[in-house]
């Protein structure tokens, strides 16, 4: 992390089960957006009709790391670096970024090199990020916690997580176009537009339809007493973008479903000319037993995970554990 960029502040999210411990909200209880703090916002669970449920948290913390990975990658494009490390509080693993620059880079005019920067700078930040989000949920799913003897099991990939994280993207971007100025306020009325797009439900009825699906969908009442029977380990992959998972029948809810957001790709990154890469260098006690799903036969000491190679690997590997448990996925 930058000494000279604010960090976010942590969003904590809540799984989307009426259980103990999670919240739900509803159409008033959004609040403002505040990077720095919690003040003043509203996280928890609503249910929308287009994009099922939204964990509040998880679509402030992406944009919020969306933000700060833009300030960062900019600092860093303005100053000619080829490489960048980033890491998030969230979890201890390094993104390490590599840049080559376009061949006639120093002939550019500063005007027009500032401005290529701060678009090739936003494209970065949401690969970055996107990558960041999906890699959590990665390890959660095999083993790691970022508080001791908490399980964070019961919330990897659960049905809401890759949507909810996408929405943080895309709304990061649109008003990182807009400007850099008046993050708050800007931001504030994007995650409110969007979400009155989505048609929200109240509070009591997204607990009533919620709890339909217990036995189904979830067991369990408390926190560590939660089974998770529904995954969605949707990235993106088959058709390039994350789809929302709803649920089916519900009178309030006639439209159709939000079409889905577009994953950010290497190609978006490069499209200015820059070559960028990244790699992940895992720093979580379970980066051992990760190493031995994607490289079976020879664990190397200094291994760096490469999304687009590694992911889909990854990926099947939980596919097949989750039907041997019984568990129910999306893709």
């Amino acid at each position: 992390m930058h000494a000279n960029i604010s960090t976010p502040k942590t969003a904590i999210g809540s799984l989307p089960t009426p259980t103990l411990g999670n919240i739900f909200s509803g159409p008033n209880d959004i609040g403002i957006h505040n990077y720095s703090s919690n003040y003043g916002e509203g996280n928890g669970i609503i249910y929308t009709c287009s994009a099922g449920h939204i964990d509040l948290a998880h679509v402030r913390s992406t944009a919020d790391w969306t933000r700060y990975a833009y300030n960062l990658i900019q600092t860093e494009l303005l100053r000619s670096s080829e490489t960048i490390p980033f890491k998030t509080s969230v979890d201890p693993s390094i993104f390490h970024i590599k840049i080559k620059y376009p061949n006639d880079w120093q002939t550019i005019s500063n005007n027009n090199r500032k401005r290529v920067i701060h678009l090739a700078a936003i494209k970065i930040a949401k690969y970055v990020i996107f990558n960041a989000a999906n890699w959590h949920e990665i390890i959660t799913w095999y083993g790691y916690s970022k508080v001791r003897f908490f399980s964070e099991y019961p919330s990897s990939f659960s049905w809401e997580d890759s949507f909810s994280n996408m929405m943080g993207i895309y709304l990061a971007e649109k008003v990182l176009e807009e400007s850099q100025k008046n993050y708050n306020s800007n931001m504030t009325r994007a995650i409110k537009t969007e979400m009155e797009s989505f048609k929200m439900l109240s509070r009591v009825k997204a607990i009533s339809i919620t709890s339909s699906l217990k036995g189904y969908w979830y067991n369990g009442w408390a926190p560590g007493l939660v089974k998770m029977k529904v995954r969605n380990f949707d990235v993106g992959s088959s058709d390039g973008y994350i789809n929302p998972i709803r649920i089916n029948n519900i009178p309030e809810c006639p439209k159709s479903a939000h079409s889905g957001y577009m994953i950010p790709t290497l190609d978006e990154t490069n499209q200015y000319g820059f070559l960028f890469q990244m790699e992940i260098e895992p720093k979580e006690f379970v980066a051992k037993k990760i190493m031995k799903v994607i490289n079976k036969e020879n664990v190397l000491k200094n291994f760096k995970i490469k999304p687009e190679i590694d992911f889909p690997i990854l990926l099947d590997d939980m596919k097949k554990e989750a039907l041997k448990k019984g568990y129910i996925y999306f893709e």
